[in-house]
């Protein structure tokens, strides 16, 4: 019964290193793709695409970093479990990424909210120079707020999700409002239709 549970351990552990090639694969792919597509000179000048480009490179470190070290520790040995400071290091570094990473994904949404927005100080938040700045602000926030990390390594983490739902909606009421108002095309005159197709 014993070597059945330890022949299945060791059979559930070589597949999991198996999908997470793929998913380390086809992810790289798909973000280096993204790269690509917000690099092109027309969505350069659009703010929501910084923050989806922004986005791709955190989940590239992600995948090449957290996921293969992963990897590792299932094919040879968890460093994590030998070395304190190797530990306290990677747990820093992956909470500043992956949290990064979801803190972009809101932004593009918060973007999109105050794009599509009536009020022209609020479209104005959705230039390409003040998401660089938010960009920046957000990356120093982070590695500020991860400092818990190298001394505690669990957190709940609820408010992206929700963050998310909350600007998605405010987006598509946004639009609705617009479609209502009798002269939209004073509603959208401040939204490029790159900036209308992103907010689709």
């Amino acid at each position: 019964m014993v070597s059945f549970l330890s022949l299945q351990f060791t059979s559930t552990q070589q597949c999991m290193g198996w999908i997470m090639i793929i998913y380390i694969f086809f992810g790289n792919i798909g973000n280096l793709c993204n790269c690509i597509v917000f690099l092109r000179k027309q969505l350069r000048s659009n703010s929501c695409s910084c923050y989806l480009l922004a986005g791709s490179i955190s989940n590239i470190i992600v995948l090449s970093f957290l996921v293969s070290t992963n990897i590792f520790a299932i094919e040879r040995f968890d460093p994590t479990n030998n070395s304190l400071i190797y530990c306290k290091i990677r747990a820093y570094f992956g909470h500043i990424v992956i949290n990064l990473s979801r803190t972009l994904i809101v932004l593009a949404c918060f973007d999109r909210a105050c794009i599509s927005s009536s009020h022209v100080s609020i479209r104005n938040i959705g230039k390409v120079r003040v998401a660089l700045r938010i960009i920046f602000f957000s990356i120093i926030c982070w590695i500020l707020f991860s400092v818990h990390a190298l001394i505690w390594n669990t957190i709940a983490n609820v408010a992206p999700p929700l963050l998310m739902i909350a600007f998605s909606w405010t987006t598509l009421r946004n639009i609705r409002l617009a479609h209502r108002r009798v002269q939209p095309t004073l509603t959208f005159s401040g939204m490029r239709p790159r900036d209308f197709q992103l907010t689709r």
